[in-house]
């Protein structure tokens, strides 16, 4: 119960105890996972790195040729089964660029080496379908419409690359005509 130090009609000051104690017991110190592993072989659900990982232990699949190569995995506590579960991508395989092109005629085609878009293990088995494009184009002082298309991956000048077709059209006040100017193009690209 509270002391009562003054009190007036207005306003009442109440004062606590001096101090207080409270005891927790935490139980021994467990074994705590901080051991991190590669696994060549791909993921560790299906394979393991090791016999028998700690909860909380740390897995990277290196396997280049697994669908989840590069990704982390977890051992954890889920309602009483421990498994391993996939947090994120080590390296998520973006790349972004602008582009300064002049588009003739309304078209422009922008080519993107494919080795500046996956490692090198992935070249070979990599194809347009692989990666999302987004894209932005500044420069142009009048309303634009434009459109991409992703074409098959083909060798330039020796390098493996990624060709992208770009389409566009200006508004000059009475209608729609093909882009015939120098603009920026704001790629990103992201592998799927």
């Amino acid at each position: 119960m509270a002391d009562v130090l003054l009190s007036t009609d207005d306003m009442t000051v109440l004062g606590g105890p001096a101090s207080i104690s409270v005891d927790l017991d935490f139980g021994p110190a467990g074994t705590r996972g901080s051991l991190w592993y590669t696994n060549s072989s791909g993921a560790p659900t299906s394979t393991l790195p090791v016999s028998n990982p700690n909860v909380f232990d740390i897995c990277i699949n290196t396997n280049p040729g697994h669908v989840d190569y590069l990704y982390i995995y977890q051992y954890k506590n889920v309602s009483g089964t421990k498994s391993w579960s996939k947090l994120f991508k080590l390296i998520p395989n973006t790349y972004s660029v602008n582009r300064s092109v002049t588009f003739a005629a309304g078209e422009q085609r922008v080519n993107i080496p494919v080795a500046s878009l996956v490692p090198s293990s992935m070249i070979g088995t990599a194809t347009s379908a692989n990666f999302n494009i987004q894209y932005s184009i500044t420069g142009n002082d009048e309303p634009l419409a434009s459109s991409v298309s992703v074409l098959p991956l083909e060798s330039v000048d020796t390098v493996l690359s990624l060709p992208l077709l770009f389409k566009a059209v200006e508004y000059n006040g009475t209608g729609w005509v093909d882009l015939a100017k120098s603009v920026t193009v704001h790629l990103f690209i992201t592998v799927v």
